[in-house]
């Protein structure tokens, strides 16, 4: 079975594009647009049973940053499976570390390249 992918971005038309270049890559993709938003989403009845998914997360959202979610998460939910890609606008070596130290796939630079992306997604088993 496919991983279902939870992009997480502030910015709504980029955020409406990932999800549609996504859907129509044939992945299964939701959108929300900050981590409170992700944590009410996976809160969500329908949700709370996908025990396997990826993340695809913005680092400099408002509020929780990418990262603190993938932390979060992982401390909140021990019993998901849960692969996690970060984009950042300006990677430095402190929020990779920190990435790679959190369990984080992949970090890429934004702007991103989707075909670039669906192959880390492939990865994934997304």
């Amino acid at each position: 079975m496919k991983k279902e992918i939870i992009i997480i971005e502030d910015e709504p038309l980029l955020l409406d594009l990932m999800v549609e270049e996504l859907v129509h890559s044939g992945f299964k993709a939701h959108g929300v647009s900050s981590g409170q938003a992700f944590f009410d989403f996976i809160g969500l009845q329908e949700v709370k049973s996908i025990e396997d998914f990826v993340i695809l997360t913005d680092q400099g959202l408002p509020g929780l940053k990418g990262i603190e979610i993938i932390e979060k998460l992982k401390m909140d939910f021990p019993n998901k499976s849960v692969q996690s890609i970060l984009l950042s606008g300006v990677a430095s070596d402190q929020i990779f570390k920190r990435a790679m130290d959190s369990g984080v796939f992949k970090v890429l630079e934004k702007p991103v390249k989707m075909p670039n992306l669906c192959t880390f997604l492939k990865e994934l088993g997304a």
